[in-house]
């Protein structure tokens, strides 16, 4: 969307709203939609504008506010106020909350208890009639061989790029020597632990096994208030979703990693707690590790995709969305690279087992390796 557009329908958004006479200031930093901060006399608000683009058809705005506004009428309250959305212009908001991003710092004991207590909040509700309205989270997956395939889809749109004549070398580079390699190795040590598990790649998780995820859950999508207590944020991608998703997630996002060895079999163990008809989350937390640990040095990729190029734009606020496509696909050579050091680095030193112990992930009663070389 053009950025004159796209203010003229944040003016109009506002003035909807009463907040026709404020100070509005967009906040930087954000590589996914555009946020400001409004101002009033009397209040404070955050305006989310959300990014959208052809190749990319999830419903970010109205996901996030039905998401929030769920939690929110069910008295949850570590979470933004969400005050109003315009599902058609994209634009939601929020009252704002005064706090600062975590550091690896703050990823201690007294933060993990809280997002768990987070995630017990949320499901919860899980059987309130509301919640059957909020539907599947971005990507969501219900069996291994989906799993697979959802990532199988984000390799494929990357070697598509490197199939085009303008690719830039360096990701034809890392797509043949890092990416592909690192994936088919993947593919057989699923194999083999489905196997060794005695798992049915394509047996659908039951509806009741089945949680609300915030999804994209981490440290990396919370403020740390004056008080120490956490404000949780981000949701466009939430919904319905497998938990073992949501373990893997939560400990291999690159942005803020929680590290493993102190907390792994506490969290697995408090998921797994809520799941009395789901006694295989730890096993298949075993076999979709290291495929997430795949699908995250993707996500890092994404700057050299038409929508991810395009989505870093638009968060920046740039005064207009590129014209052509040869424009659009042709992302700065600071930023590919730096997101090319971030992906090799995150796929060499798998976070999750090469400094630390072999027997990191298991469950209470018996040990069981995972990505033994």
């Amino acid at each position: 969307m053009n950025q004159r557009i796209l203010s003229s329908k944040i003016d109009s958004f506002l003035t909807l709203h009463g907040l026709q006479n404020c100070k509005v200031t967009m906040l930087r930093g954000g590589k996914n939609n555009q946020v400001y901060r409004v101002d009033s006399a009397s209040s404070s608000q955050v305006l989310k504008a959300y990014f959208q683009h052809t190749e990319d058809s999830r419903p970010r705005c109205r996901t996030e506010f039905s998401f929030s506004s769920f939690l929110w009428g069910n008295g949850i309250r570590c979470i933004p106020e969400p005050i109003a959305c315009d599902t058609n212009a994209g634009l939601a908001l929020y009252r704002n909350v005064e706090g600062r991003a975590l550091t690896a710092g703050d990823v201690n004991d007294s933060a993990v208890e809280q997002a768990l207590r987070f995630y017990n909040m949320i499901n919860r509700c899980r059987d309130h009639a509301e919640a059957a309205t909020l539907g599947e989270a971005s990507e969501a997956c219900f069996s291994v061989s989906q799993h697979v395939a959802c990532v199988e889809t984000r390799i494929e749109r990357l070697v598509s790029r490197v199939d085009e004549s303008d690719c830039d070398r360096r990701l034809l580079d890392f797509v043949s020597l890092h990416l592909l390699p690192a994936w088919e190795d993947t593919k057989t040590r699923i194999d083999q632990a489905c196997s060794r598990r005695n798992l049915d790649p394509g047996a659908i998780l039951p509806r009741t096994a089945r949680r609300l995820s915030p999804s994209d859950f981490g440290f990396h999508n919370a403020l740390r208030l004056p008080s120490g207590e956490l404000c949780f944020l981000d949701f466009e991608y939430s919904g319905w979703d497998d938990p073992a998703k949501l373990v893997c997630d939560f400990f291999l996002q690159p942005q803020l990693p929680v590290p493993s060895k102190p907390y792994f079999k506490r969290v697995l163990n408090f998921i797994e707690a809520d799941l009395d008809e789901d006694r295989q989350i730890g096993h298949r937390v075993e076999v979709l590790a290291d495929l997430y640990r795949v699908k995250w040095c993707c996500i890092l990729l994404n700057v050299f995709l038409p929508a991810g190029q395009s989505r870093r734009t638009f968060a920046a606020g740039a005064a207009d969305e590129p014209s052509t496509r040869d424009e659009e696909c042709s992302p700065d050579s600071f930023t590919t690279q730096e997101q090319l050091d971030k992906a090799l680095s995150y796929l060499e030193t798998r976070q999750l087992c090469k400094h630390e112990s072999m027997s990191l992930f298991c469950t209470e009663d018996e040990k069981w390796p995972i990505w033994t070389s």
